[in-house]
């Protein structure tokens, strides 16, 4: 099952990682950084679980308007 296919709010890294379009490999890079280059996220145990409002408020923040990207310029 898809994680696109399901309303679940809770997420595995696998299934965060797919939501965004990456590997588990690059969330782990970008948890092992301890940057504000990666997402939110709770550890229980060894498991590593996202919020999915989370996830999408995280990639809304990022978002770059391009009419200021070509004023810049």
């Amino acid at each position: 099952m898809s994680v696109f296919s399901t309303q679940r709010e809770i997420l595995s890294e696998n299934e965060a990682a797919e939501l965004l379009g990456c590997s588990p490999t690059a969330l782990r890079l970008r948890r092992a950084r301890q940057s504000g280059a990666c997402p939110p996220y709770a550890r229980r145990g060894r498991r590593i679980y996202y919020m999915r409002t989370a996830l999408i408020d995280w990639v809304s923040a990022g978002m770059e308007d391009p009419a200021d990207t070509q004023r810049k310029n």
